[in-house]
């Protein structure tokens, strides 16, 4: 697993993760009794990215994680890295993406 920072603030920081071992990702609660995970096809989505805010965000600490395409916030530069999934007219793509969120 490798990691590249976006940016880290004192009030935010925002990473990717790529080159994982499986398609799964999770946050687990600080005692590790609960978690809430995704699963996911990582040839479709093989990056992930980590977003936590601390106190800036209606007062409270917050985090997001999300499976995506492309490894970077500007769609220009991830065309740029092709790293864009692009679907031609009437094309589908079909895929799962399980979420759990209860006991670890």
């Amino acid at each position: 697993m490798r990691q590249s920072f976006h940016q880290k603030t004192t009030r935010w920081i925002f990473f990717y993760l790529y080159d994982t071992a499986i398609g799964e990702m999770e946050l687990l609660s600080a005692d590790e009794s609960s978690v809430f995970r995704y699963s996911y096809d990582k040839n479709i989505f093989p990056y992930q990215w980590y977003f936590a805010s601390y106190e800036k965000f209606l007062d409270h600490y917050s985090a997001i994680l999300e499976p995506c395409t492309a490894m970077t916030i500007n769609v220009n530069d991830a065309i740029k890295l092709n790293q864009c999934s692009v679907l031609k007219p009437n094309e589908e793509l079909n895929t799962v993406v399980k979420i759990y969120a209860g006991s670890h």
